[in-house]
């Protein structure tokens, strides 16, 4: 096997412009390329070191059960996941990484047709005590019982960055992640579409206090049961900047369902989200649920709905065009409409119906637009919105139920 000991310069370049923050393997690191060194990435990972680079060219390949050891980066040649797609065809899952920390990397596949087992999860990755940071990837129709696309467990603290979560499915939690890490991870700027599951369609995140969701997006997601977007049981995670909209949550919880529960979402918007019950965006039993600066918009249930000794806690939130039959501050935060700066205005999205949700430039969202501003944002997005065409392209007065994905029969 032809060996490189020094990685080639143009692959730094490469990463400087791209603007990913890969430290660059050290001079005794060897860059081992599929399939011109070694056939297949599989055989390539398993004879790795340490700091070594695993650089694949662009194509298609057909592998399963690929490990991962710990501190090396498997990397497509351009680190975009247009170069690379890996298919498990449905024959197993993908990737497994355990006992791995933060120097092992996975950057720029799209990962397709990973399959777990019939009674474990992860159908792309699985991840146990592991910690990678994982980047620019598309994972795509996946399955598995708990995270159809990513099973996190164990002592994980994966940095998920800048990846395509679609049509994934699993059969109980997580269509797209299951997240019972313990440690603090981070999944950020990732986009999540069309997966399903019993519970969790998105994202279903258990037993751990540390992980941050930031700047993500999560649309038409779907839960037959609960948790549209989003399942948090018995955790604390922490939602930031992130759009929940069109998602469908079976009984309950729209957007967001929480039981046992802590989180925290702060500048989020949740628009339209849907269920047959109750909470259209948020449902809750047994929690304690703090919301900053977001927008809850336009569902046709009450918007947030639950149980348990406590109530939400609502500060500077802007809840319009909810539809219950009496407004939008009603059953167990209707006490909050007139506290902490909360107000009912028209959020004026520039084209929600095409999932554009920054704001119109006369949006009371914007904090310039409003007395008690004090310059802060409400909502995940700022003021967007082409000049010409605004108004007639925003659709706030259709019916965002018509763009929901169908409930249950």
């Amino acid at each position: 096997m032809p060996e490189h000991r020094k990685p080639c310069y143009w692959m730094l370049l490469l990463l400087i412009a791209s603007g990913t923050l890969v430290p660059v393997a050290d001079s005794t690191a060897r860059t081992i390329a599929v399939p011109t060194d070694i056939p297949t990435i599989a055989q390539a990972a398993a004879g790795a070191d340490s700091g070594d680079v695993v650089l694949v060219s662009c194509g298609r390949y057909l592998e399963t059960n690929i490990r991962l050891p710990n501190g090396v980066n498997i990397w497509s040649s351009t680190l975009q996941p247009g170069c690379v797609t890996i298919d498990g065809r449905g024959r197993g899952r993908i990737f497994v990484i355990e006992d791995c920390d933060s120097t092992t990397s996975l950057f720029g596949f799209t990962i397709i047709g990973g399959a777990g087992s019939a009674d474990d999860g992860g159908g792309a990755i699985y991840l146990r005590d592991a910690s990678p940071r994982i980047a620019n990837c598309v994972i795509a129709n996946n399955s598995a019982v708990r995270g159809g696309g990513i099973y996190c467990a164990g002592r994980s603290a994966p940095q998920i960055r800048s990846c395509t979560f679609r049509d994934n499915e699993a059969t109980r939690e997580g269509g797209a992640i299951y997240w019972a890490g313990s440690q603090a991870g981070i999944i950020a700027s990732c986009r999540f579409t069309d997966n399903l599951a019993l519970c969790g369609g998105g994202l279903y995140v258990t037993g751990g206090t540390g992980l941050t969701v930031r700047e993500c997006r999560f649309t038409h997601n779907g839960a037959a049961n609960s948790g549209g977007a989003l399942a948090v049981i018995d955790a604390a995670p922490k939602l930031q900047n992130c759009v929940m909209a069109f998602n469908w949550g079976g009984l309950g919880g729209g957007g967001i369902t929480c039981e046992d529960a802590a989180p925290i979402l702060s500048n989020c918007t949740l628009h339209a989200n849907g269920a047959e019950y109750y909470g259209g965006g948020l449902a809750y039993v047994r929690s304690v649920v703090r919301l900053d600066h977001c927008i809850i918009a336009f569902h046709t249930l009450p918007a947030i709905d639950g149980e348990g000794r406590y109530r939400p806690e609502l500060t500077r939130c802007n809840l319009y065009g909810n539809d219950d039959g009496d407004g939008d501050w009603t059953g167990v935060i209707a006490e909050q409409a007139d506290l902490h700066d909360n107000f009912s205005r028209d959020p004026l999205f520039c084209a929600p119906n095409y999932d554009d949700f920054y704001l119109e430039a006369n949006s009371w969202c914007l904090p310039e637009n409003r007395p008690f501003g004090q310059g802060e944002l409400v909502g995940a997005l700022g003021r967007g919105c082409a000049e010409s065409g605004a108004d007639s392209e925003r659709g706030t007065t259709a019916n965002p139920q018509s763009l929901l994905p169908p409930g249950p029969d």
